[in-house]
């Protein structure tokens, strides 16, 4: 598991989403609306899909390796003090 978010688990394979139809229906739109976006900030969705073995779904994106946001924010506060606008 590389973080645990609100649709699910993060890992370097997937977000399962949760069973509920309304997290499901949640879930499928973030996948898509994400996979529409195309920006050189944005992280690409690779693929989107769901699991026939335990009907999870899940989306697949490329990993990038470096700081979570909180650790981002973090670093900010300790260079610039807690007051600095972000």
């Amino acid at each position: 598991m590389v973080r645990r978010g609100g649709s699910g688990w993060r890992s370097r394979a997937g977000t399962p989403a949760a069973t509920r139809p309304v997290a499901r229906y949640r879930f499928l739109r973030e996948a898509q609306v994400t996979a529409q976006l195309e920006h050189p900030s944005i992280v690409p969705v690779y693929e989107m899909g769901r699991d026939d073995k335990d009907d999870r779904l899940f989306y697949t994106m490329r990993f990038v390796e470096g700081q979570t946001l909180h650790e981002a924010i973090a670093e900010h506060h300790r260079v610039h003090g807690r007051q600095a606008p972000l």
